[in-house]
């Protein structure tokens, strides 16, 4: 018998608008951000080191990229 767990952390990105050489140039943008994420897992007890991730539970959340984000010509 074994048990369903969930883990939980986060996942460090690097956002990149145009090529490398553009941000050389200093014509591009990079912009690091972290981003909380989840998931479950399952295993059993007489074998704990093997973890079954739960299909479709790896769950990143980018909610706070979208934060008061608004489209052109929507208001503000």
């Amino acid at each position: 018998m074994g048990g369903q767990q969930g883990a939980y952390g986060s996942v460090g990105v690097e956002l990149q608008w145009g090529s490398n050489s553009d941000v050389r140039r200093g014509e591009g943008a990079v912009i690091r951000n972290s981003y909380p994420l989840t998931c479950k897992f399952i295993s059993k007890v007489t074998s704990p080191e093997g973890l079954d991730v739960i299909e479709d539970s790896l769950c990143v959340d980018t909610s706070s990229w979208w934060k008061d984000y608004y489209d052109e010509g929507e208001p503000s």
